[in-house]
């Protein structure tokens, strides 16, 4: 996957990112959510920047994640409507740019009363069953576990969406049990639901990011 990535230009790639974020605003889920979560992207990763920006303007909650050093773990910190995204970034962990750390900004799942929440999560790939391929360190994984734990038990509505370039999306692979799905697969080619159960990897190696 990672030498077809390789294999296309910046342009080309940022013109897919473009399209998929047009697909994802006008979307059902999208119009409907309260809080958005999204995502800063890596270079030649599927960039939902445009919808995050659009959801701002729309005065939805939208929050950022931020890796926890040395837990394995990261938090999500909402924005400020009415400050420039990259005004409210820098360069964090793996390069990847996050929110600057504010404690009053801190999005806590346990407490949310604002959904439905709409989650975009990135992958490098992602299955016809909604499995997700990550990049091995877990990040994502224990995170939408605990986001849908807790949204589960505060009666808020939950929808996961890979965001991923259309030759991500839809050949089958094998997961662990621990491995997080998603609900729905945005691309430039359109919005997909997710159907069928997950392939459970018995042994080998991890595919969370």
């Amino acid at each position: 996957m990672r030498s077809a990535l390789r294999g296309f230009t910046l342009p080309h790639l940022e013109g897919l990112s473009e399209k998929a974020s047009a697909v994802l605003i006008g979307e059902a889920a999208f119009a409907e959510a309260g809080v958005v979560l999204s995502y800063c992207a890596m270079e030649r990763e599927a960039d939902p920047h445009i919808a995050t920006d659009f959801a701002l303007r729309q005065k939805k909650k939208v929050a950022l994640p931020r890796c926890v050093p040395g837990t394995g773990l990261m938090e999500f910190y909402t924005l400020s409507p009415d400050e420039p995204l990259s005004a409210q970034t820098k360069e964090g962990m793996w390069h990847i740019r996050e929110p600057r750390q504010n404690p009053l900004r801190l999005f806590e799942p346990e407490t949310c009363m604002d959904g439905p929440v709409l989650a975009v999560v990135p992958g490098i790939a992602f299955g016809p069953g909604g499995e997700r391929l990550g990049r091995g360190r877990g990040y994502y994984d224990r995170y939408l576990a605990r986001l849908r734990s807790a949204l589960s038990a505060n009666g808020v509505a939950l929808t996961v969406a890979g965001f991923c370039f259309p030759f991500q999306h839809g050949t089958p692979f094998c997961v662990q049990e621990h491995d997080e799905p998603v609900d729905a697969v945005v691309t430039a080619c359109g919005f997909s639901w997710c159907r069928g159960g997950k392939q459970f990897m018995q042994s080998g190696s991890s595919t969370e990011r």
